[in-house]
């Protein structure tokens, strides 16, 4: 069973292949209703989910969970928090629960326009973790969380790569950040994946 057909997703109803046998692929927007075409569309939707998110973060610990400011963005922090009463920022990438099933994490590496991508502002180093969350409505059903400095020689590697709206986006393979060290815990599903 490919795992597309475990997400319950089937090339024509977006994907246009497999990712389990591509080194790129494309999601066609056109064929999905609810599809978001720019970076501020994918910003409300992922802020919709921050109470929920906000939680999560301190169920792990985490105190006084902000959101940063449109500057902080632009280096790719998204959340500035506390942890042991040490300051932490987190960058903070929600996806869509329905792509779960890839068992990847997708980031941003290229936009047509040239302006900069998740990939230089972790390379850049402004934030120490990285929060990937899946969500169904506002709820985060999925979740795991990334030690940045670890991440960053993943950066540079040639990963499969994914088209969608107007950015190009690397997916790196959990089992990959798991390998390499980054993972610094993860939700219980994700974590069953990974062992399973």
């Amino acid at each position: 069973m490919t795992e597309t057909q475990t997400a319950g997703l089937t090339p024509g109803g977006g994907w246009t292949q497999t990712r389990a046998a591509a080194t790129s692929y494309r999601y066609d927007t056109t064929q999905t209703a609810d599809r978001q075409t720019s970076w501020q569309q994918s910003k409300a939707a992922a802020d919709r989910t921050w109470p929920a998110t906000r939680a999560l973060l301190q169920g792990l610990g985490f105190t006084d969970a902000q959101p940063t400011a449109r500057a902080d963005d632009w280096r790719g922090v998204d959340v500035t928090a506390f942890r042991g009463g040490r300051p932490v920022r987190l960058a903070w990438r929600c996806r869509d629960r329905r792509f779960i099933g890839y068992r990847d994490v997708t980031i941003r590496k290229a936009r047509p326009n040239g302006a900069s991508t998740e990939v230089h502002k972790l390379a850049a180093g402004g934030a120490d973790l990285c929060l990937w969350t899946w969500v169904r409505g506002g709820a985060v059903c999925d979740w795991l969380l990334v030690s940045v400095p670890a991440l960053r020689p993943l950066l540079a590697q040639p990963w499969p790569t994914l088209t969608m709206c107007d950015a190009e986006a690397a997916c790196i393979p959990w089992r990959s950040l798991a390998e390499a060290g980054c993972i610094v815990t993860a939700s219980r599903g994700v974590k069953a994946a990974l062992h399973g």
